[in-house]
């Protein structure tokens, strides 16, 4: 079976689709459509006939009308983790009680948000950990829309957030003690996920690009080691993964390497998958790291 990860994103439309064989994952094809200027995270679906144009040459390239596809939704207020749920909550009262809880982070009405929740697969006996989707009604609208005037219908949505982090299990399969960061670097933000002994926390760090967006990169870099240092030493990343569009995250990985005094390396998203000989060369030559969330989406499990 192949499915399709459509990552629709603030520079470009990317592509990767997946073939699920009996011996493992395969990369089936890979591809990007860059959009006329770069867009802010504010103004995304300003223009919304570019953005379809690339999801349409995307899906008419490199795709298939029998790939069921699933499309990244780009709002960074959209997922919570839920930590200790008990178990003894069932049905409407989880439901309610998941409502309340997600009204203290958003900053508007419920109503104007879709809700969605999935275990994260560490529990106890009586709590387990729940990843909380408050994903805004106007923005699953407009891809919706965007996708069917592109001529597509997707098999699933989820946010970028929740396809990092598919993408990094699949490609490093981290053992539950492992303690990790993923830094991904978007336009004017870098979200940063944390992984210890299997429970996960997520951090939202503005970027400041007044100054360029390498001025502001090096100033992340120091507001990421002050966040570290506060971390007791334990709970503080050994090994810092980052991704990205950026085109010199390969530098920053080494600037990083030395600011942090930890590992520092650029996330690869094909890592335990099977390449085939076609797709070698194209790889050496993209960012492959610009790819983390697509692959992700090309992971999710379908309903």
């Amino acid at each position: 079976m192949i499915t399709v990860g459509l990552d629709v994103g603030y520079d470009a439309v990317r592509m990767v689709a997946i073939d699920h064989t009996g011996s493992g994952p395969a990369l089936h094809r890979i591809g990007a459509q860059s959009y006329d200027i770069p867009y802010s995270p504010e103004h995304l679906f300003d223009q919304p006939d570019d953005l379809t144009s690339a999801i349409r040459t995307v899906i008419e390239t490199y795709g298939d009308p029998g790939w069921p596809v699933t499309i990244g939704i780009r709002n960074r207020f959209a997922t919570f983790l839920m930590p200790q749920v008990e178990k003894r909550m069932k049905g409407n009262q989880r439901e309610e009680w998941l409502r309340w809880e997600a009204g203290h982070f958003v900053d508007d009405s419920l109503d104007h948000y879709i809700l969605d929740s999935d275990l994260m697969g560490y529990q106890t006996d009586q709590t387990e950990d729940i990843f909380l989707v408050a994903a805004r009604r106007d923005a699953v609208k407009t891809l919706q829309s965007l996708a069917e005037t592109a001529g597509i219908a997707p098999a699933a949505m989820t946010v970028a957030s929740i396809a990092l982090i598919n993408a990094f299990e699949k490609s490093y399969a981290p053992s539950d003690r492992e303690t990790a960061a993923l830094v991904h670097i978007e336009q004017a933000c870098v979200d940063i996920i944390f992984l210890h002994d299997a429970q996960i926390n997520l951090t939202v760090m503005p970027l400041d690009q007044g100054s360029g967006i390498a001025s502001g990169l090096r100033s992340f870099g120091s507001q990421f080691k002050f966040l570290i240092n506060q971390m007791p030493e334990e709970d503080a990343p050994n090994t810092v993964y980052v991704s990205g569009a950026q085109k010199r995250l390969q530098k920053l990985c080494s600037e990083w390497g030395e600011q942090l005094n930890r590992r520092v390396t650029l996330m690869m998203p094909f890592q335990n998958m099977e390449i085939p000989d076609p797709l070698q060369k194209p790889l050496k030559h993209i960012n492959q790291a610009a790819f983390m969330i697509a692959t992700g989406l090309a992971f999710q499990k379908l309903d």
